[in-house]
């Protein structure tokens, strides 16, 4: 079982359910389902729908105080960690921005020696934090100064089309009814 954690102030549900798509396609998913990211909620995941054929397991890991995110690592004991962005939520506990960038990158302290951490590097607060890391680490965003990026981003009434570059120069196009360069950044994500 590979096991991946999605965390940030916003965007990783939106995120834990397209890397589950994508997953889904070549193997057996689970995916935490709705907003499910606190402690009881992946325990019961866990306990009620985790089965032995499962190779995927995708965990939505919310906080609201220090150590929240570490707690869910120890329930998950993530391979992969994905951290989507970080802004001022949830201040009346954690009281400062640089509290919440801790917390958020307890999942990265938590992945193993051959993990791999993917981080939105559009969002400065964890561009800045990244570099303290010295664990693989790929970069995804807008911009194409990071590893994985969207660009030719059009939109319509249809939706959403763009084009993600990877490294190595591979490209491929993509549409979606999505709306929102968020939403695009998201779907980057789950590609990276």
């Amino acid at each position: 079982l590979t096991t991946i954690g999605i965390t940030g102030s916003y965007g990783k549900t939106s995120c834990k359910f397209i890397l589950g798509q994508i997953l889904s396609e070549e193997f057996m998913t689970l995916v935490t389902p709705a907003s499910y990211n606190t402690p009881m909620g992946v325990t019961r995941v866990i306990r009620e729908s985790l089965r032995s054929t499962h190779e995927m397991f995708v965990a939505e890991m919310g906080a609201k105080q220090k150590g929240d995110v570490a707690e869910l690592c120890r329930l998950v004991q993530p391979k992969l960690g994905i951290i989507t962005a970080i802004g001022p939520q949830h201040l009346e506990t954690f009281c400062n921005l640089e509290n919440i960038i801790n917390t958020k990158f307890e999942l990265v302290d938590a992945l193993p020696p051959d993990g791999l951490a993917v981080l939105n590097f559009d969002d400065e607060n964890i561009r800045n934090k990244a570099a303290a890391y010295s664990c693989r680490l790929v970069s995804y965003g807008l911009s194409d100064k990071w590893d994985y990026y969207a660009h030719e981003i059009a939109y319509n009434i249809k939706g959403s089309s763009f084009v993600i570059h990877a490294p190595g120069g591979q490209e491929q196009q993509f549409t979606t009814l999505l709306l929102g360069r968020h939403n695009i950044c998201n779907i980057v994500a789950a590609v990276a």
